[in-house]
């Protein structure tokens, strides 16, 4: 990593860590059945069409359970991919979307924190400024993401999992979880 982009990382937890003090969200545990409408955000990794595979089987599983959902990607570049489209339910955003300390301040990501959400979903495996922000700074009644030393005042519930962790394992316990809280 270059000192530039470790300047606007630690800059960027520095200025999010400040806006969480303001944090006076209505925080509630809920559960998969209470859920009316679910957000997920996820780092889009190039060439990994097994991650889409999951999202897409998700997808059609929330339809089925006729939840409204929405899912943010992040694609860690200027430009998004010509092969990655906005759909209904499904939009990205883009370094080009983000201002200097690489808060998202535009587009598909300022969309997606006006909307309101029971349940937040964090499904990154690696620490993104950018995607600590959006779950940071959304509204959602209950957020949920990995364990991470960084996640303590954005998330309501996190998950530990031990040794490589992958997107499909993370959901998979994430999924485990919401479907056992009763509220």
């Amino acid at each position: 990593m270059s000192p530039v982009h470790n300047l606007k990382k630690k800059a960027g937890e520095f200025f999010l860590a400040t806006e969480l003090r303001k944090d006076n969200r209505q925080r509630k545990v809920v559960g998969f059945q209470e859920a009316r409408k679910i957000g997920i955000v996820y780092p889009v990794t190039a060439g990994d069409d097994k991650e889409q595979d999951i999202l897409k089987k998700y997808a059609l599983y929330l339809k089925e359970e006729r939840k409204q959902f929405h899912f943010l990607g992040y694609v860690d570049r200027m430009k998004i991919p010509e092969h990655l489209k906005d759909t209904m339910d499904h939009s990205f955003f883009s370094r080009s979307d983000l201002n200097w300390y690489l808060r998202p301040v535009r587009g598909n990501a300022q969309r997606f924190l006006d909307q309101e959400f029971d349940v937040l979903i964090d499904l990154s495996i690696r620490d993104s400024v950018p995607l600590l922000y959006i779950c940071g700074l959304s509204g959602a009644r209950f957020k949920i993401g990995r364990m991470r030393p960084s996640g303590n005042n954005i998330f309501d519930m996190m998950i530990s999992l031990d040794g490589e962790v992958t997107m499909k394992e993370l959901f998979k316990q994430i999924d485990h979880y919401l479907n056992v809280i009763h509220s």
